[in-house]
C-alpha cells in the first residue's frame, strides 16, 4: 500500500475509488461462485481488505501532510504497474480460500488467530484486514456485515 499511496500522492489522486471497488467486488463474486465459495463472504473479505488498504493510505497521507512531503522520486505508475500486480493477487487469494475453506468456514480460523500479536504500524488497517477471519461470518453463506466504512 505504500507504493499505491506514493503514486496517489504524486498524482494528487483520491484515496477513494468507488467504481474500481465495485468492479473488484463484482469480479470476485463471479470467481467465488465458479470456485464453489460463498460470494457474499468473499465480497465481505475483499471489502475489508480494501478498507484496510484505505486506512493505510489515509494514515500515510496524514503523515505526509504533516511533514509537507514533496513528490516521491521513482514511483511506479498506479494504473500500469501497481494495479496489475494487485489484480493478479485476487486469483491467488481466491485459490487459497478454496484450498483452505474447511479452516476458514469453521471456528478454527478464529481460534488460530486468538492471542496472536501482529506488530504493525497500521493497527486500524490490521483490524479491518483480520475481521473476516475472526467475525465468524464464514460460518454462514449469507452474511450482512455491519457498516465497516473506513474513517480518515
Amino acid at each position: 500500500m505504500e507504493q499505491v499511496s506514493k503514486s496517489k500522492w504524486n498524482t494528487k489522486s483520491s484515496i477513494e475509488d468507488p467504481e474500481r471497488e465495485q468492479k473488484i467486488l463484482a469480479d470476485v463474486a463471479v470467481k467465488a461462485r465458479e470456485l464453489g465459495l460463498s460470494p457474499q463472504w468473499v465480497q465481505h473479505f475483499f471489502r475489508l481488505q480494501m478498507e484496510a488498504s484505505k486506512q493505510v493510505q489515509y494514515q500515510l497521507f496524514a503523515e505526509w501532510h504533516e511533514t509537507s512531503q514533496a513528490q516521491f522520486p521513482e514511483v511506479l505508475d498506479l494504473k500500469t504497474a501497481i494495479r496489475p500486480r494487485l489484480d493478479s493477487l485476487d486469483d491467488k487469494i481466491l485459490a487459497a480460500m478454496k484450498a483452505n475453506w474447511s479452516t476458514l468456514s469453521l471456528r478454527g480460523a478464529n481460534q488460530q488467530l486468538q492471542g496472536c500479536e501482529v506488530p504493525t504500524k497500521f493497527p486500524k488497517a490490521m483490524a479491518f484486514a483480520l475481521t473476516p477471519l475472526t467475525d465468524r461470518s464464514s460460518e454462514t453463506t449469507g452474511i450482512a456485515p455491519a457498516s465497516t466504512r473506513a474513517k480518515p
